[in-house]
């Protein structure tokens, strides 16, 4: 796979849940702090209505109907746009936006809380209504606008701009990553025409200003340099086993003649007088200590015994001298 498409399907895949993400808190957010502002406006009212609860409860209590009835109508008007419920041991007062009567409360809310019935919210608020002649309960209720369809709307566009994010994020970053890595393809097509078995040709790499680039050109710059190197000492290593090896060729060719000759005599004149008979023998042993000399000095050379300085000692010119005059008369 190619690193363009890597990168592409990274970033295809990361947007989107980064989008999701950020959109998640948001709503959060959003969500909290519209709760925050329903939640103090509910403590206003709560405050505001309180008094009037409490009237109504002591009018109810006192057998005043008229009075009740007329504390009761103050009590809604003054309410404004939430939703009052005055619960008293003997009677219930309910009016304004809030859930059916049959949606279990809890037993207290001094903070505020999310009620939910009939696929709607509400944010509910208790404050207890203590007097000496009148006791009960005050809630107030508010629909949760935090929970409403603009929200939900709100979700939905989060969700289709992450859907949306995912192809087109990838699209960007896989053009994007095809010209940054344009300079590695090019660094590829030019490396691979290069074949050091064949041709001295190398690469030639201006800076690109990539960093990754650049330095993997001048790995391969390197690599070549030390293939380069190498092969150099293969040739001359081989051009020296060549010349050695003619060289350990003659040296062996001649004392192998000379003993041939020598046997050649020894066959052919079996009548051969003994003074002469002792020379041909002497000259084999000659030769054939040279032999064995000269598959010593193999052996030893093969070792690596002959680079040490102990295996090097004086010659006497004269004497090689003589030895090459007698083996060439």
């Amino acid at each position: 796979m190619r690193l363009s498409t890597r990168i592409a399907l990274a970033v295809g895949c990361t947007v989107p849940l980064l989008v999701a993400a950020s959109g998640w808190l948001l709503l959060h957010l959003v969500a909290r702090d519209l709760h925050r502002v329903e939640d103090d406006h509910l403590r206003r009212r709560a405050a505001a209505v309180a008094p009037d609860a409490r009237a109504l409860l002591r009018a109810t209590r006192n057998g005043r109907p008229k009075a009740a009835d007329t504390r009761e109508r103050h009590l809604f008007s003054s309410a404004l746009d939430v939703g009052v419920r005055v619960l008293a041991p003997d009677a219930t007062f309910s009016g304004g936006p809030q859930p059916d009567p049959s949606v279990r409360l809890p037993d207290q809310a001094s903070r505020p809380v999310t009620v939910r019935a009939g696929g709607r919210s509400w944010r509910a608020l208790s404050r207890p209504l203590k007097g000496p002649d009148a006791s009960g309960t005050l809630w107030v209720f508010s629909p949760d606008t935090a929970d409403r369809a603009q929200l939900r709307a709100v979700r939905r566009r989060v969700v289709l701009t992450a859907l949306f994010a995912a192809p087109l994020s990838g699209l960007l970053a896989w053009g994007l990553a095809g010209g940054a890595s344009a300079p590695l393809r090019r660094l590829t097509r030019r490396t691979a025409g290069l074949d050091p078995r064949t041709s001295a040709a190398r690469l030639e790499h201006r800076p690109t200003g990539v960093t990754e680039v650049d330095e993997l050109a001048a790995t391969v710059r390197t690599v070549l340099a030390r293939y380069d190197e190498q092969a150099a000492r293969t040739a001359e290593a081989l051009d020296t086993a060549r010349s050695f090896s003619s060289a350990a060729a003659h040296e062996l060719r001649t004392p192998l003649m000379s003993m041939g000759t020598n046997l050649d005599i020894l066959a052919c004149h079996p009548g051969l007088p003994e003074p002469d008979r002792t020379e041909v023998l002497t000259d084999l042993r000659r030769e054939h200590a040279r032999l064995l000399g000269l598959l010593v000095m193999l052996r030893e050379l093969g070792r690596g015994d002959l680079v040490e300085a102990e295996a090097l000692r004086a010659v006497d010119v004269s004497e090689v001298a003589d030895a090459a005059v007698a083996e060439a008369r």
